[in-house]
């Protein structure tokens, strides 16, 4: 089937409920990895042609309303509310046929009719299938028409190739009649005063350690494609660290170039499944993985990192993979045009350390907009095929070297730190003449550097491999401080310290 979606836009606004009663009251999610490959999303390989997927139409439906049909009444058991307690359901607007399926599946699994036409939402006739934005849109269009109203009691039911499964429990405060009003005209919301922006931090007592590293050698004999790479850097991970596959809560997939351009379902849910991490749920009471990809750049395996250590201090994951890998796009369609990064994988293994100080300490975040034209890459056809398209400023790296002496100084600040209290830094691994003249910037001496002398830029792996040599190497004794950089399009800078 080729990809039909409607097209649609939705954004949210975010924040804590002053009332304990409004707001998400349940919110689980979880990735059945072993069935990743009933639906793919990707570019055609006929000449000339758009994007295609490959689906599975029967089997997937069938997985997700097996798995979404428990997975939501073991969520109603385990939050205390009663089964009639839902003025609306809204599903994946996938079809018309799959909703009231999975409505008909609902009241065969309780004995009784809970879904009907009434507290069905279905959004289809008039927005097709909306794809990510499909709960925004559907709760959009029925508040808009009235169906949806204040105080009203709603369970998403979450489903998504990889496959994902969620639930979710939600009671509205008076946004429907607010939005109502304001489509109308009749009110506008008094905007909040900005504030001066605050840094948050880590407590320095429950720090998130980077317990085993694992990576795809640079000089391996295996293929240099996505799955295949990180089968071996997971081997690599796993074989020096004390945890087991299945003890994995959390993978998140932060690569960015990868085979055939895949765009659904998420890396991170392929690797669930080839890696056969929790890759099958039988009973609600087994054990589970949640898996997504974080698509931000060479930045993002900092990020994932963060957002790791941010879902382990709200005491939703113990266990948590970061997981990269990328490839060259244009090796065999435009062999003159590469990307100049380094064909690899990384993993990274995190959990709160026993003595509590080992691990990261705070992140600072920073994006510098005046320079986000300065790389771009997109796809384009090449002699019929799909290739990347390249456009990168020669400055890029002097930009790049810029953006981080000032992203470092507001880390610094905020951890009340000298550079000279920095024992070692782990910068991005772009080259070692990049090093050089980052070692200049800083003017930190370049010894300081910890440098793997890879043939391409290391890109989402920068932090993994340097890491990495750090402790082939000794290059840190207990108690010092390191300084970890990564910089990306954007341009977009992370940088974190961490506590040897």
């Amino acid at each position: 089937a080729c990809l039909t979606v409607g097209d649609a836009g939705a954004a949210v606004i975010l924040d804590r409920s002053p009332d304990t009663r409004y707001g998400f009251h349940e919110f689980d999610m979880y990735t059945v990895g072993r069935y990743y490959d009933l639906c793919i999303a990707k570019p055609s390989d006929k000449q000339n042609s758009g994007a295609i997927m490959y689906t599975d139409a029967v089997r997937v439906s069938a997985v997700n309303i097996q798995q979404a049909v428990s997975h939501a009444a073991h969520i109603i058991e385990r939050s205390g509310w009663s089964q009639e307690a839902f003025q609306h359901i809204v599903m994946h607007q996938t079809s018309k046929m799959t909703i009231y399926d999975a409505g008909r599946e609902i009241n065969t699994y309780f004995g009784k009719e809970l879904c009907n036409e009434q507290n069905l939402i279905n959004n289809i006739a008039e927005r097709g299938n909306t794809a990510t934005t499909t709960h925004t849109v559907a709760l959009m269009d029925h508040i808009r028409n009235g169906d949806i109203r204040s105080d009203s009691n709603v369970i998403f039911g979450i489903t998504g190739s990889g496959v994902n499964i969620g639930t979710a429990i939600y009671t509205f405060d008076d946004l429907p009649d607010r939005l109502r009003r304001s489509t109308s005209g009749e009110w506008r919301p008094e905007k909040v005063k900005p504030t001066e922006r605050i840094t948050p931090l880590l407590p320095s007592t429950r720090r998130v350690q980077v317990e085993s590293i694992g990576t795809f050698p640079l000089d391996a004999p295996e293929k240099r494609e996505t799955l295949e790479m990180v089968r071996v850097a997971a081997e690599h991970c796993f074989a020096n660290s004390s945890h087991e596959k299945k003890d994995i809560d959390l993978l998140i997939y932060a690569g960015i170039y990868r085979d055939e351009y895949i765009s659904e379902p998420a890396i991170a849910a392929m690797v669930a499944g080839t890696l056969d991490i929790n890759a099958d749920v039988e009973s609600q009471s087994d054990k589970k993985t949640f898996s997504f990809d974080l698509f931000n750049g060479s930045t993002g395996f900092l990020d994932a990192c963060y957002t790791s250590i941010a879902m382990m201090q709200g005491h939703q994951v113990k266990t948590a993979m970061v997981v990269a890998s990328e490839v060259e796009n244009n090796r065999e369609v435009l062999p003159t045009s590469l990307r100049g990064i380094e064909e690899t994988a990384s993993i990274v293994l995190l959990d709160e350390s026993k003595d509590g100080q080992t691990g990261f300490g705070n992140f600072v975040f920073k994006h510098f907009t005046d320079y986000l034209e300065s790389l771009n890459t997109y796809t384009t056809h090449v002699n019929g095929r799909i290739g990347l398209h390249i456009e990168q400023d020669p400055l890029l790296e002097r930009y790049y070297r810029q953006c981080i002496e000032e992203t470092v100084r507001e880390l610094l600040r905020v951890e009340q730190l000298d550079i000279s209290d920095i024992k070692l830094i782990v910068p991005p691994q772009i080259s070692s003449s990049f090093i050089d003249g980052l070692s200049e910037t800083l003017s930190v001496g370049r010894k300081r550097f910890v440098d793997v002398h890879a043939e391409h830029d290391l890109f989402t792996s920068s932090t993994a491999f340097g890491l990495q040599q750090v402790r082939e190497k000794g290059l840190a004794k207990s108690g010092d401080i390191g300084l970890i950089i990564e910089v990306g399009a954007g341009i977009q800078v992370a940088c974190a310290t961490y506590h040897f």
